[in-house]
């Protein structure tokens, strides 16, 4: 794995989630300082820690490494296809990083993110069922 690649996405990952180094470094239970050797490339995370951030970002570990392989140029090498969930982080990623789109999720958490992100994607009659399902749940839950 190259490190750069990694610690590249890794800062990636964290800024389309809006969160700070400390945030992350709290969820890997590491100090802030190590985790910004992660994201500068000079420390690589252990395995715990790459599933950990897998798990923290709602990616498969697959996908945070097959983002981050390196390749050798002397080999001809066919790219793994992507995943579908690979090509919604990208997509996710990209959405996040739109400037109007930061202005309008800087207030919501990574849970209301994606809801949003998925959410743009339907139809406005498909709109209108996801409100009415989650109208249901709610008054379940009352």
């Amino acid at each position: 794995m190259k490190n750069l690649s990694l610690a590249h996405k890794l800062k990636e990952l964290r800024l389309a989630h809006n969160y700070n180094q400390d945030e992350v470094a709290i969820a890997l239970n590491v100090a802030r300082q190590t985790y910004s050797h992660y994201e500068t490339g000079n420390r690589t995370p252990s395995a715990k820690s790459l599933y950990t951030l897998a798990n923290f970002y709602h990616i498969d570990i697959n996908d945070l490494l097959q983002l981050t392989i390196e390749l050798d140029e002397d080999i001809i090498f066919t790219p793994p296809k992507n995943t579908q969930s690979a090509n919604d982080l990208i997509h996710f990623i990209e959405y996040t990083q739109n400037n109007y789109n930061k202005k309008k999720l800087h207030l919501l958490n990574t849970c209301e993110r994606r809801l949003l992100f998925y959410f743009e994607q339907l139809s406005m009659d498909n709109q209108e069922e996801i409100i009415e399902i989650a109208k249901l749940k709610v008054y379940r839950n009352l």
